[in-house]
């Protein structure tokens, strides 16, 4: 897929429901029996804040980001934006200050990696408590088979 340092980033709140498909996606890559494969030239990484990443890309040449999204469309739905150098000014983040907000600060800083790739999960429910609804739940385990297959192409 790329030939420089990818970095994955999964965001959002475990304890917040579905808020947290992120990161649990990235915990079940982070799982994964071998990393020397697929994944090899992965750095995975679970943050809560989209503005964590600003910091924690220096030097990455391509960002994959993995979060939680709040748009009206059905639970699961997986929205896709992949860009290089895009246009970061809208978004549907359950964060109040969301990842095309950082994308957006970091594009005006001139620290936006070369290439983008968002994945945002259509939540159902943000309240308190644990795991994931059946259809995010699905959604995420779909999106980690896709993510080992592109990244191992």
């Amino acid at each position: 897929m790329s030939s420089g340092p990818i970095k994955v980033f999964g965001i959002g709140h475990p304890w917040r429901r579905d808020d947290g498909a992120g990161r649990i996606a990235v915990r079940r890559l982070l799982a994964l029996p071998s990393k020397g494969g697929a994944l090899a030239n992965a750095e995975i990484v679970e943050i809560e804040s989209p503005l964590e990443m600003l910091h924690a890309w220096a030097g990455t040449e391509h960002v994959v980001i993995i979060d939680a999204v709040s748009s009206g469309a059905p639970p699961g739905t997986l929205h896709i934006v992949h860009s290089a150098q895009g246009d970061f000014n809208q978004g549907t983040s359950t964060h109040g200050f969301g990842v095309f907000e950082a994308l957006a600060i970091a594009r005006n800083l001139g620290q936006l990696p070369q290439r983008v790739e968002i994945y945002g999960i259509e939540g159902q429910d943000f309240g308190h408590g644990e795991g994931l609804t059946p259809e995010v739940e699905r959604a995420v385990n779909q999106l980690v088979e896709r993510l080992v297959l592109e990244l191992g192409s």
